[in-house]
């Protein structure tokens, strides 16, 4: 046996696993079980919704999604800190564009906070991250619309004060931000009434672009 190639072989495979992103899975749901179940979840993470959005045939043959409706619009995950740095990751699908001045479509965001609070949504035309009231300052980073009638993968990159923007495993935006989001204290909020979603992640960590590309095919 080489001995070198051996501890070679070893240490990659170290290397490997210590990047692996499922190491750093902080919230994930992927509705095969139902709403309300976790695939990974922190023991105190509690779905917050008035009604269940629809259960129905997702990404995959045989596979499950959720869609959200004007009755069931949303719901939050309470007793989940969102982390910074960190990184959410989704899978959505839009039925239709959104339409009619000021109307929007949010895929996930946090609750509001006096301290500060942010989201990914969708308009007429475009989309954007909006970073509201952190040190009492906004910042909204464009993205392109949603390419309509197919399953979108989105990848969010947060740091202190600088966001990264991945759709379908392409990165589409990147911005600093004018002050820390460090102390976000709002609660995660997923979903909008006009969107089916298949899946959502959320890691303790920025994830590289092959990482992103990985989870996106």
């Amino acid at each position: 046996m080489n001995v070198k190639l051996f501890l070679s072989a070893m240490f990659a495979g170290a290397a490997l696993m210590a990047a692996d992103p499922a190491a750093n899975l902080v919230l994930k749901q992927d509705f095969e079980q139902g709403v309300d179940k976790f695939v990974k979840a922190p023991e105190t993470a509690k779905i917050n919704m008035k009604a269940a959005p629809a259960v129905i045939e997702g990404r995959t043959k045989g596979s499950k999604a959720v869609q959200f409706n004007d009755k069931a619009k949303d719901f939050s995950i309470n007793g989940v800190k969102f982390p910074v740095p960190g990184n959410v990751s989704i899978w959505v699908k839009n039925v239709d564009r959104v339409k009619g001045s000021g109307a929007y479509r949010r895929f996930f965001g946090t609750t509001y906070s006096s301290k500060g609070y942010f989201g990914f949504q969708e308009y007429t035309g475009y989309a954007l991250i909006f970073v509201h009231g952190f040190n009492k300052k906004n910042k909204n980073i464009f993205v392109k619309a949603l390419p309509l009638g197919q399953w979108n993968h989105v990848s969010v990159n947060f740091t202190d004060k600088h966001i990264d923007v991945y759709v379908n495993g392409v990165k589409t935006s990147s911005a600093d931000l004018p002050e820390s989001i460090s102390n976000v204290s709002g609660n995660l909020v997923i979903g909008t009434s006009g969107i089916i979603m298949d899946s959502y992640e959320l890691y303790n960590r920025v994830l590289t672009e092959d990482e992103i590309k990985a989870l996106a095919k």
